[in-house]
């Protein structure tokens, strides 16, 4: 495994490469629905964290019909 990083205006992201592969897995975009934050619309996350490793992906979420995780991306980039 080798470790890629991208940048954001507020953000490093670690992720990794690996068989000619680049993921960056369980990308946050919001903070978590839970506590007074239920049912209501998504905050932002926290603007002191400066860096997130991203080599697994986040637990999921169930709903009735799927398995999904609506505040986590996962992206994957073949290697050129």
């Amino acid at each position: 495994m080798i470790a890629k990083t991208i940048s954001s205006s507020n953000m490093t992201y670690i992720g990794q490469e690996e068989s000619g592969v680049i993921s960056f897995k369980g990308i946050p975009y919001a903070k978590p629905p839970v506590g007074k934050r239920r049912w209501k619309a998504p905050e932002d996350l926290d603007p002191n964290q400066k860096e997130s490793k991203l080599f697994h992906m986040a637990r999921l979420a169930f709903n009735r019909s799927m398995k999904m995780n609506p505040l986590h991306l996962g992206i994957s980039l073949k290697t050129v």
